[in-house]
C-alpha cells in the first residue's frame, strides 16, 4: 500500500524525525545502504548530485551505483536464479513494472509518498514510482526551415512541404506505432489504447516514412551528434536532450505538440536485501524540491507538480514536460501495454528499419 506523509514529517533532518516507528526501525535494521541500478554517464551523475548524495545526508544511508542500463531486468534475474540478489531498485522504461512483476522479478513498494494526489496519473503504481518524465517528439534545425518547420508528426511525414534529412530511433519500437497513427490523422487524445487494428495502420504508416528516413539512430548521444553537426534538419528527439542542446546554442526548435510522455520509473527488487531503505529512497524522490532540482539539471518534467512551486523559472518550467500547457497536447506511453507487446512487435519493427 502507498501511503503519504508530508516533508516535515518525513525527512525534517534524520530518519528519526518519520512519523512511522514501526517503520524506521525496520530501515534502521537494514544495513546502510541501498544498491541502484541506473544507467551511468550524465544522467547517473546528476542522480547523484540531486538525489543519492542528499539522500546520505539526511539519512546516513550509502548509495551504492551500478550501471547496467536496459539490461537491468536481465542481470536482476541472474542474481535472482542464483538466489543471490543484491541489487534492490532500478532505473527503467515504464513498461519494466509490468514485464518485472510478471516474471516475478519484482516486489511491490511500500514508499509513503509526497503529495499523492499532485502527481499525474500513472506516476504511483504497486510496482514502481515515476519519479520524472521526458518526452520523445519531433525536433529541426530552425535554420533548416526558416518559415517554420514540421509541428505534427503529420508534417515530418511529408517530405514535399517539409524537405530535408530526417531521423528516427531505431533501437526500439515503442513511441513509433503511436507516432504513426498520429501522422495517419488519429488526435492524441484518441491513441490510446492500442489495439491490433491501430497497430496494423501504424506499420502501414511507417512504410511510407521508411524512404525519406535517412537515419535511424541507436543512441542519444548519436542523435545530438546528427544535429549539431547538421547532419539531419528534422528527427525524433527526447525532451532533455533538445533543451539542452538548446543550452549549448544550437538554433533547435523542440515540439510538444503529438509527443510521447515516458515516466522514468524506479522498480523495487523482489528479495531486495535493503527494502526498507530503498522504499525511503523512494520517498525522498517523490519530494517536490528533489524533483524540482532535476528538473533544473536535467529538464526532467517533475511528476510530483508541487514541484512547479519550486521553480521559480518560468522559462525553465516552460521547457518541461509535465508544464500544464504541454501535458493535453501529448500521448502517455502506456507501459503496461508495451509491457505485454514488445517481444511481439520488436521482429517486426526490425526488419522495417533494417529491410
Amino acid at each position: 500500500m502507498i501511503r503519504t506523509v508530508s516533508r516535515r514529517g518525513m525527512l525534517a533532518g534524520s530518519v528519526a524525525a518519520l512519523a512511522a516507528p514501526s517503520f524506521i526501525r525496520s530501515a534502521q535494521a537494514q544495513a546502510k545502504k541501498i544498491v541502484f541500478s541506473g544507467w551511468g554517464g550524465s544522467n547517473q551523475d546528476i542522480l547523484r548530485q540531486v538525489f543519492f548524495d542528499p539522500f546520505t545526508k539526511e539519512t546516513g544511508i550509502i548509495v551504492e551505483e551500478l550501471t547496467w542500463g536496459g539490461q537491468g531486468l536481465a542481470r536482476l534475474k541472474a542474481q535472482a536464479d542464483a538466489k543471490r540478489v543484491e541489487v534492490d531498485l532500478l532505473d527503467g522504461p515504464p513498461f519494466w513494472a509490468t514485464i518485472g512483476k510478471k516474471n516475478g522479478l519484482l516486489q511491490p513498494i511500500s514508499a509513503r509518498m509526497s503529495d499523492v494526489q499532485k502527481h499525474i496519473p500513472g506516476a504511483i503504481d504497486e510496482m514502481g514510482y515515476g519519479y520524472g518524465t521526458v518526452s520523445w517528439g519531433l525536433a529541426y534545425l530552425k535554420d533548416s526551415y526558416p518559415d517554420g518547420g514540421p509541428t505534427t508528426w503529420a508534417d515530418f511525414w511529408d517530405a514535399n512541404k517539409f524537405k530535408g534529412r530526417r531521423a528516427f530511433f531505431g533501437a526500439l519500437v515503442a513511441r513509433h506505432i503511436e507516432y504513426a497513427l498520429m501522422a495517419d490523422g488519429v488526435a492524441a487524445g484518441a491513441v490510446n489504447p492500442l489495439d491490433d487494428a491501430k497497430v496494423e495502420k501504424a506499420f502501414a504508416k511507417l512504410e511510407k516514412v521508411k524512404p525519406i528516413t535517412n537515419v535511424w539512430w541507436q543512441s542519444s548521444s548519436q542523435m545530438e551528434s546528427l544535429f549539431q553537426n547538421g547532419e539531419i534538419d528534422a528527427g525524433e528527439c527526447l525532451s532533455g536532450r533538445a533543451h539542452y542542446m538548446q543550452s549549448q546554442n544550437l538554433k533547435l526548435e523542440f515540439v510538444y505538440n503529438e509527443a510521447v510522455m515516458n515516466l522514468l520509473t524506479l522498480v523495487l527488487a523482489n528479495n531486495a536485501p535493503n527494502k526498507d531503505s530503498a522504499n525511503l529512497f523512494i520517498e525522498f524522490c517523490s519530494l517536490p524540491d528533489r524533483q524540482a532540482a532535476y528538473a533544473r539539471a536535467y529538464y526532467s518534467g517533475p511528476t510530483n507538480l508541487q514541484a512547479f512551486e519550486h521553480i521559480k523559472d518560468d522559462q525553465l518550467a516552460k521547457k518541461l514536460s509535465t508544464y500544464p500547457d504541454h501535458l493535453s497536447k501529448q500521448v502517455q506511453l502506456d507501459g503496461a501495454w508495451w509491457a505485454n507487446n514488445l517481444d511481439k512487435l520488436t521482429p517486426r519493427w526490425n526488419k522495417l528499419v533494417s529491410g
